[in-house]
Protein backbone atom coordinates (compact mmCIF):
# COMPACT_ATOMS: atom_id res chain seq x y z
CA UNK A 1 0.00 0.00 0.00
CA UNK A 2 1.40 3.36 -1.07
CA UNK A 3 0.52 6.95 -0.23
CA UNK A 4 -0.30 8.89 -3.40
CA UNK A 5 -0.64 12.67 -3.37
CA UNK A 6 -2.38 14.87 -5.94
CA UNK A 7 -3.02 18.58 -6.25
CA UNK A 8 -6.72 17.96 -6.90
CA UNK A 9 -8.76 14.80 -6.41
CA UNK A 10 -12.24 14.40 -7.88
CA UNK A 11 -13.96 11.45 -6.25
CA UNK A 12 -17.28 9.58 -6.22
CA UNK A 13 -18.46 10.91 -9.60
CA UNK A 14 -19.61 9.20 -12.78
CA UNK A 15 -16.99 9.70 -15.48
CA UNK A 16 -18.42 10.26 -18.98
CA UNK A 17 -16.25 10.70 -22.08
CA UNK A 18 -18.08 9.75 -25.29
CA UNK A 19 -14.96 9.76 -27.48
CA UNK A 20 -13.12 7.32 -25.22
CA UNK A 21 -16.15 5.17 -24.46
CA UNK A 22 -16.06 5.96 -20.75
CA UNK A 23 -19.25 5.87 -18.68
CA UNK A 24 -18.52 4.52 -15.20
CA UNK A 25 -17.82 5.41 -11.62
CA UNK A 26 -14.30 6.66 -11.00
CA UNK A 27 -11.97 9.17 -9.42
CA UNK A 28 -9.52 11.52 -11.10
CA UNK A 29 -6.17 12.59 -9.65
CA UNK A 30 -4.69 15.82 -11.00
CA UNK A 31 -1.10 17.01 -10.88
CA UNK A 32 -1.23 20.50 -12.36
CA UNK A 33 -1.69 21.06 -15.20
CA UNK A 34 -2.52 17.50 -16.28
CA UNK A 35 -4.63 14.50 -15.42
CA UNK A 36 -2.29 12.16 -13.52
CA UNK A 37 -4.54 9.16 -12.92
CA UNK A 38 -7.96 7.73 -13.63
CA UNK A 39 -8.66 5.72 -10.49
CA UNK A 40 -10.97 2.75 -10.13
CA UNK A 41 -12.20 3.11 -6.54
CA UNK A 42 -13.09 -0.59 -6.35
CA UNK A 43 -9.58 -1.82 -7.08
CA UNK A 44 -7.45 1.00 -5.67
CA UNK A 45 -5.56 -0.06 -2.52
CA UNK A 46 -3.43 3.06 -2.17
CA UNK A 47 -3.94 5.81 0.36
CA UNK A 48 -4.91 8.79 -1.80
CA UNK A 49 -4.73 12.38 -0.57
CA UNK A 50 -4.86 15.82 -2.19
CA UNK A 51 -4.65 19.51 -1.39
CA UNK A 52 -8.14 19.96 -2.84
CA UNK A 53 -10.78 17.22 -2.79
CA UNK A 54 -14.04 17.58 -4.72
CA UNK A 55 -16.82 15.16 -3.88
CA UNK A 56 -18.76 14.62 -7.12
CA UNK A 57 -21.21 12.08 -5.74
CA UNK A 58 -24.38 11.98 -7.83
CA UNK A 59 -22.78 14.11 -10.54
CA UNK A 60 -21.08 13.63 -13.91
CA UNK A 61 -17.39 14.33 -14.46
CA UNK A 62 -16.88 15.16 -18.13
CA UNK A 63 -14.35 16.74 -20.50
CA UNK A 64 -14.41 20.51 -20.05
CA UNK A 65 -17.14 22.32 -21.93
CA UNK A 66 -16.04 24.34 -24.96
CA UNK A 67 -18.27 27.24 -26.00
CA UNK A 68 -17.69 27.92 -29.69
CA UNK A 69 -19.80 31.09 -29.90
CA UNK A 70 -19.34 33.83 -27.29
CA UNK A 71 -18.91 37.58 -27.07
CA UNK A 72 -16.30 38.23 -24.38
CA UNK A 73 -14.03 40.85 -25.96
CA UNK A 74 -15.17 44.47 -25.43
CA UNK A 75 -15.63 45.24 -29.14
CA UNK A 76 -19.33 44.40 -28.71
CA UNK A 77 -21.31 46.66 -26.38
CA UNK A 78 -23.09 43.69 -24.79
CA UNK A 79 -19.98 41.54 -24.34
CA UNK A 80 -19.71 39.52 -21.14
CA UNK A 81 -16.59 39.03 -19.04
CA UNK A 82 -14.33 36.07 -19.77
CA UNK A 83 -14.17 35.45 -16.02
CA UNK A 84 -17.89 34.64 -15.97
CA UNK A 85 -17.63 31.65 -18.32
CA UNK A 86 -16.36 29.09 -15.75
CA UNK A 87 -19.61 29.53 -13.80
CA UNK A 88 -21.24 27.68 -16.68
CA UNK A 89 -18.68 24.88 -16.92
CA UNK A 90 -16.69 26.43 -19.78
CA UNK A 91 -12.93 25.79 -20.04
CA UNK A 92 -12.41 27.25 -23.54
CA UNK A 93 -14.32 29.66 -25.76
CA UNK A 94 -14.24 31.50 -29.05
CA UNK A 95 -15.07 35.20 -29.29
CA UNK A 96 -17.17 35.94 -32.34
CA UNK A 97 -16.75 39.49 -33.61
CA UNK A 98 -13.72 41.72 -33.15
CA UNK A 99 -12.61 44.16 -35.88
CA UNK A 100 -9.12 43.55 -37.22
CA UNK A 101 -7.68 46.93 -36.05
CA UNK A 102 -8.60 46.11 -32.42
CA UNK A 103 -7.68 42.46 -32.11
CA UNK A 104 -4.02 42.87 -31.10
CA UNK A 105 -5.01 45.27 -28.32
CA UNK A 106 -7.71 42.97 -26.96
CA UNK A 107 -5.37 40.01 -27.12
CA UNK A 108 -2.91 41.85 -24.88
CA UNK A 109 -5.54 43.26 -22.54
CA UNK A 110 -7.97 40.33 -22.25
CA UNK A 111 -6.89 37.06 -23.84
CA UNK A 112 -3.35 36.75 -22.50
CA UNK A 113 -4.50 37.05 -18.89
CA UNK A 114 -7.66 34.99 -19.29
CA UNK A 115 -8.16 32.07 -16.88
CA UNK A 116 -9.33 29.84 -19.75
CA UNK A 117 -8.30 29.35 -23.37
CA UNK A 118 -9.77 31.98 -25.69
CA UNK A 119 -9.82 31.87 -29.48
CA UNK A 120 -11.08 34.66 -31.73
CA UNK A 121 -12.59 35.56 -35.06
CA UNK A 122 -12.10 38.71 -37.05
CA UNK A 123 -15.18 40.77 -37.90
CA UNK A 124 -15.76 41.13 -41.62
CA UNK A 125 -16.17 44.88 -41.14
CA UNK A 126 -13.57 47.19 -39.61
CA UNK A 127 -16.39 48.89 -37.66
CA UNK A 128 -17.92 45.57 -36.61
CA UNK A 129 -19.93 45.91 -33.42
CA UNK A 130 -18.82 49.50 -32.83
CA UNK A 131 -21.80 51.19 -34.49
CA UNK A 132 -24.73 48.82 -34.36
CA UNK A 133 -27.10 51.15 -36.27
CA UNK A 134 -24.81 51.43 -39.33
CA UNK A 135 -25.14 48.97 -42.26
CA UNK A 136 -21.60 47.66 -41.89
CA UNK A 137 -21.33 46.04 -45.31
CA UNK A 138 -22.95 48.83 -47.34
CA UNK A 139 -19.61 50.61 -47.71
CA UNK A 140 -17.01 48.29 -49.26
CA UNK A 141 -14.32 50.44 -47.67
CA UNK A 142 -15.17 48.88 -44.30
CA UNK A 143 -14.30 45.43 -45.70
CA UNK A 144 -10.53 45.59 -45.76
CA UNK A 145 -9.37 42.19 -47.01
CA UNK A 146 -5.66 42.81 -46.57
CA UNK A 147 -6.05 43.95 -42.97
CA UNK A 148 -8.18 40.89 -42.16
CA UNK A 149 -5.64 38.58 -43.80
CA UNK A 150 -2.78 40.20 -41.90
CA UNK A 151 -4.61 39.89 -38.56
CA UNK A 152 -5.52 36.25 -39.18
CA UNK A 153 -1.88 35.44 -40.00
CA UNK A 154 -0.35 37.36 -37.09
CA UNK A 155 -2.68 35.64 -34.63
CA UNK A 156 -2.98 32.30 -36.39
CA UNK A 157 -2.31 30.43 -33.15
CA UNK A 158 -5.71 31.49 -31.76
CA UNK A 159 -7.68 32.73 -34.79
CA UNK A 160 -10.53 30.55 -36.09
CA UNK A 161 -11.72 32.63 -39.02
CA UNK A 162 -14.01 35.42 -40.26
CA UNK A 163 -17.38 36.26 -38.73
CA UNK A 164 -20.12 37.54 -41.04
CA UNK A 165 -23.41 38.94 -39.76
CA UNK A 166 -26.04 38.54 -42.47
CA UNK A 167 -28.69 40.61 -40.70
CA UNK A 168 -30.84 42.91 -42.80
CA UNK A 169 -29.41 45.79 -40.76
CA UNK A 170 -25.90 44.90 -41.92
CA UNK A 171 -26.88 43.91 -45.48
CA UNK A 172 -30.10 45.64 -46.58
CA UNK A 173 -29.80 44.20 -50.11
CA UNK A 174 -28.91 40.82 -51.55
CA UNK A 175 -26.15 42.44 -53.59
CA UNK A 176 -24.45 43.72 -50.42
CA UNK A 177 -24.93 40.38 -48.67
CA UNK A 178 -23.49 38.33 -51.51
CA UNK A 179 -20.52 40.69 -51.80
CA UNK A 180 -19.89 40.31 -48.06
CA UNK A 181 -20.04 36.51 -48.24
CA UNK A 182 -17.76 36.39 -51.27
CA UNK A 183 -15.25 38.69 -49.54
CA UNK A 184 -15.25 36.51 -46.42
CA UNK A 185 -14.83 33.37 -48.51
CA UNK A 186 -11.81 34.85 -50.31
CA UNK A 187 -10.16 35.82 -47.01
CA UNK A 188 -10.80 32.40 -45.48
CA UNK A 189 -9.41 30.56 -48.48
CA UNK A 190 -6.34 32.80 -48.49
CA UNK A 191 -5.65 32.15 -44.80
CA UNK A 192 -6.87 28.56 -44.43
CA UNK A 193 -9.49 29.58 -41.89
CA UNK A 194 -13.27 29.17 -41.77
CA UNK A 195 -16.24 31.48 -42.26
CA UNK A 196 -18.79 31.67 -39.47
CA UNK A 197 -22.04 33.31 -40.56
CA UNK A 198 -24.96 34.66 -38.54
CA UNK A 199 -27.93 33.74 -40.74
CA UNK A 200 -30.93 34.82 -38.63
CA UNK A 201 -33.15 37.44 -40.28
CA UNK A 202 -31.10 37.75 -43.47
CA UNK A 203 -32.44 39.39 -46.61
CA UNK A 204 -31.94 36.16 -48.61
CA UNK A 205 -33.24 32.63 -48.06
CA UNK A 206 -31.03 29.82 -46.80
CA UNK A 207 -30.62 28.07 -50.19
CA UNK A 208 -29.27 31.34 -51.63
CA UNK A 209 -26.57 31.64 -48.94
CA UNK A 210 -25.25 28.10 -48.77
CA UNK A 211 -23.33 28.13 -52.11
CA UNK A 212 -20.92 30.60 -50.48
CA UNK A 213 -20.01 28.10 -47.73
CA UNK A 214 -17.01 25.79 -48.03
CA UNK A 215 -16.50 22.56 -46.08
CA UNK A 216 -15.73 23.49 -42.48
CA UNK A 217 -17.58 26.80 -42.58
CA UNK A 218 -20.24 27.29 -39.92
CA UNK A 219 -23.87 28.35 -40.12
CA UNK A 220 -24.56 29.82 -36.68
CA UNK A 221 -27.99 30.38 -35.14
CA UNK A 222 -29.11 27.58 -37.43
CA UNK A 223 -32.25 26.83 -35.39
CA UNK A 224 -33.51 30.40 -35.08
CA UNK A 225 -37.24 31.14 -35.25
CA UNK A 226 -37.28 33.97 -37.78
CA UNK A 227 -39.18 33.28 -41.00
CA UNK A 228 -36.35 34.82 -42.99
CA UNK A 229 -33.46 32.48 -43.86
CA UNK A 230 -34.72 29.41 -42.01
CA UNK A 231 -33.34 25.88 -42.39
CA UNK A 232 -37.00 24.85 -42.75
CA UNK A 233 -39.19 25.28 -45.79
CA UNK A 234 -42.70 26.67 -45.30
CA UNK A 235 -44.03 23.11 -45.01
CA UNK A 236 -41.67 22.42 -42.08
CA UNK A 237 -39.26 20.17 -43.99
CA UNK A 238 -35.51 20.76 -44.07
CA UNK A 239 -34.41 22.38 -47.32
CA UNK A 240 -32.73 19.95 -49.72
CA UNK A 241 -29.93 22.49 -50.04
CA UNK A 242 -29.34 22.31 -46.28
CA UNK A 243 -28.93 18.53 -46.42
CA UNK A 244 -26.59 18.90 -49.41
CA UNK A 245 -24.50 21.52 -47.58
CA UNK A 246 -24.08 19.17 -44.63
CA UNK A 247 -23.04 16.36 -46.94
CA UNK A 248 -20.21 18.50 -48.32
CA UNK A 249 -18.99 19.48 -44.86
CA UNK A 250 -20.78 22.68 -43.91
CA UNK A 251 -21.39 22.76 -40.13
CA UNK A 252 -24.50 23.92 -38.27
CA UNK A 253 -24.34 25.50 -34.80
CA UNK A 254 -27.15 26.33 -32.34
CA UNK A 255 -25.56 29.55 -30.96
CA UNK A 256 -28.62 29.97 -28.75
CA UNK A 257 -28.27 33.56 -27.54
CA UNK A 258 -31.32 35.28 -26.09
CA UNK A 259 -33.31 35.13 -29.32
CA UNK A 260 -31.76 32.69 -31.80
CA UNK A 261 -33.13 29.34 -30.65
CA UNK A 262 -36.68 28.21 -31.48
CA UNK A 263 -38.21 25.15 -29.81
CA UNK A 264 -40.46 24.73 -32.85
CA UNK A 265 -37.58 24.73 -35.33
CA UNK A 266 -35.37 22.60 -33.09
CA UNK A 267 -38.00 19.92 -32.55
CA UNK A 268 -38.97 19.84 -36.23
CA UNK A 269 -35.34 19.56 -37.35
CA UNK A 270 -34.43 16.96 -34.74
CA UNK A 271 -37.44 14.84 -35.70
CA UNK A 272 -36.05 14.76 -39.25
CA UNK A 273 -32.62 13.72 -37.99
CA UNK A 274 -31.02 17.13 -38.52
CA UNK A 275 -29.04 17.53 -35.30
CA UNK A 276 -26.51 20.34 -34.72
CA UNK A 277 -22.83 19.74 -35.37
CA UNK A 278 -21.99 22.18 -32.57
CA UNK A 279 -23.96 23.33 -29.54
CA UNK A 280 -22.97 26.78 -28.31
CA UNK A 281 -24.47 29.59 -26.28
CA UNK A 282 -23.81 32.96 -27.99
CA UNK A 283 -22.74 34.06 -24.51
CA UNK A 284 -23.25 37.77 -23.69
CA UNK A 285 -24.14 39.97 -20.72
CA UNK A 286 -27.67 38.60 -21.08
CA UNK A 287 -26.48 35.30 -19.60
CA UNK A 288 -27.60 36.65 -16.23
CA UNK A 289 -31.11 35.62 -17.32
CA UNK A 290 -31.61 31.91 -16.54
CA UNK A 291 -33.50 31.27 -19.80
CA UNK A 292 -30.94 32.99 -22.00
CA UNK A 293 -27.43 32.44 -23.37
CA UNK A 294 -25.96 29.90 -20.99
CA UNK A 295 -24.38 26.75 -22.39
CA UNK A 296 -26.03 24.43 -19.80
CA UNK A 297 -29.41 25.95 -20.74
CA UNK A 298 -28.84 25.11 -24.40
CA UNK A 299 -27.73 21.60 -23.44
CA UNK A 300 -30.91 21.14 -21.42
CA UNK A 301 -33.08 22.36 -24.28
CA UNK A 302 -31.34 20.11 -26.82
CA UNK A 303 -32.06 17.14 -24.57
CA UNK A 304 -35.68 18.21 -24.13
CA UNK A 305 -35.96 18.47 -27.93
CA UNK A 306 -34.86 14.85 -28.36
CA UNK A 307 -31.08 14.50 -28.09
CA UNK A 308 -29.45 12.18 -25.56
CA UNK A 309 -26.88 13.35 -23.06
CA UNK A 310 -23.77 11.85 -24.65
CA UNK A 311 -24.65 13.25 -28.09
CA UNK A 312 -25.09 16.68 -26.54
CA UNK A 313 -21.85 16.28 -24.60
CA UNK A 314 -19.87 15.52 -27.76
CA UNK A 315 -21.18 18.71 -29.35
CA UNK A 316 -20.07 20.90 -26.45
CA UNK A 317 -16.63 19.33 -26.04
CA UNK A 318 -14.89 17.48 -28.86
CA UNK A 319 -16.79 18.98 -31.81
CA UNK A 320 -15.97 22.63 -31.04
CA UNK A 321 -12.47 21.79 -29.76
CA UNK A 322 -11.63 20.32 -33.17
CA UNK A 323 -12.47 23.66 -34.82
CA UNK A 324 -10.34 25.72 -32.45
CA UNK A 325 -6.65 26.30 -31.82
CA UNK A 326 -4.79 24.88 -28.82
CA UNK A 327 -7.86 23.44 -27.14
CA UNK A 328 -7.52 19.92 -25.72
CA UNK A 329 -10.12 18.09 -23.67
CA UNK A 330 -10.63 14.48 -22.63
CA UNK A 331 -10.55 12.21 -19.61
CA UNK A 332 -7.19 10.58 -20.21
CA UNK A 333 -3.90 10.46 -18.33
CA UNK A 334 -1.56 13.12 -19.67
CA UNK A 335 -4.30 15.35 -21.04
CA UNK A 336 -4.60 18.86 -19.64
CA UNK A 337 -6.94 18.74 -16.65
CA UNK A 338 -9.74 20.67 -18.37
CA UNK A 339 -12.72 19.15 -16.63
CA UNK A 340 -16.33 20.06 -15.90
CA UNK A 341 -18.56 18.52 -13.26
CA UNK A 342 -22.23 18.58 -14.21
CA UNK A 343 -25.32 18.14 -12.10
CA UNK A 344 -28.08 16.59 -14.22
CA UNK A 345 -31.06 17.57 -12.12
CA UNK A 346 -34.18 15.48 -12.67
CA UNK A 347 -37.72 16.84 -12.50
CA UNK A 348 -40.38 18.65 -14.49
CA UNK A 349 -38.78 21.67 -16.16
CA UNK A 350 -40.13 24.25 -18.58
CA UNK A 351 -37.80 25.93 -21.06
CA UNK A 352 -38.84 29.16 -22.80
CA UNK A 353 -37.50 30.33 -26.18
CA UNK A 354 -37.32 33.80 -27.70
CA UNK A 355 -40.86 33.54 -29.04
CA UNK A 356 -42.09 32.69 -25.51
CA UNK A 357 -42.88 29.14 -26.58
CA UNK A 358 -42.52 26.53 -23.86
CA UNK A 359 -40.79 23.16 -24.04
CA UNK A 360 -41.12 20.58 -21.30
CA UNK A 361 -38.11 18.51 -20.24
CA UNK A 362 -37.12 16.22 -17.41
CA UNK A 363 -33.41 17.12 -17.18
CA UNK A 364 -31.81 20.43 -16.28
CA UNK A 365 -28.04 20.67 -16.77
CA UNK A 366 -26.20 22.72 -14.15
CA UNK A 367 -22.47 23.32 -13.86
CA UNK A 368 -21.23 22.18 -10.45
CA UNK A 369 -17.48 22.77 -10.88
CA UNK A 370 -15.00 23.89 -13.53
CA UNK A 371 -11.31 23.01 -13.65
CA UNK A 372 -8.89 24.52 -16.17
CA UNK A 373 -5.38 23.08 -16.40
CA UNK A 374 -5.78 21.72 -12.89
CA UNK A 375 -6.96 25.00 -11.37
CA UNK A 376 -10.40 24.94 -9.77
CA UNK A 377 -11.98 28.07 -11.25
CA UNK A 378 -15.54 27.50 -10.08
CA UNK A 379 -17.20 25.29 -7.51
CA UNK A 380 -20.85 25.46 -6.55
CA UNK A 381 -21.59 25.51 -2.86
CA UNK A 382 -23.26 22.10 -2.90
CA UNK A 383 -20.27 20.29 -4.48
Amino acid sequence: MAIVRYDVLIENGTLVDPKRGIHRKGNIGILKPNIAEIIDPESCRDIVCAQTVIDAKGKYVVPGLVDFHTHVLPSMTFAARIEDLPRYGVVAACDMYTPAPLFSYYRQQCIQSAPIKINGTVALSNIGGLQMDVPEYSDHGFLNKQEMIHTLRVHKDIMVGVKVIALKNNCPTKEQLFYALETAREVCRETGTRMICHVADAVAEMPELLPFFDAGDVVCHAYHGSKACSILREDGRIWDEVWEARERGVLFDTARGCKHWSHRVGQAAFAQGFLPDIISSDFTQRACRPDSCQLPTMMSEAMAAGMDFEDVLTRVTYAPAELMKGVEVGLEVGCPANITILDLQQGDFTFVDAQKNELKGNTKVVAAATISKGEVLYQAERV
